[in-house]
């Protein structure tokens, strides 16, 4: 028997409510996601499309293409 069912995914109010939570913890300390390409990468992290350990490996991806294009 497995074991490895997904979690449900969360209605979009609760996406929200946790991007609301990062954009207000990242904002206490100083910062502000303006980047449209980790703002959806942490959308798709809130919404349990994919995990920390993934979004991680996508926006250091996503900032290491963004410097060899300088």
């Amino acid at each position: 028997m497995s074991t490895d069912k997904k979690p449900a995914l969360p209605t979009e109010d609760v996406v929200d409510a946790r991007i609301a939570r990062i954009d207000g913890a990242m904002g206490a300390a100083g910062h502000i996601i303006t980047d449209p390409t980790i703002r959806e990468i942490l959308r798709d992290q809130a919404a349990n499309r994919i995990t920390g350990d993934e979004a991680r490996v996508l926006m250091a991806a996503h900032r290491n293409a963004q410097r060899n294009d300088r």
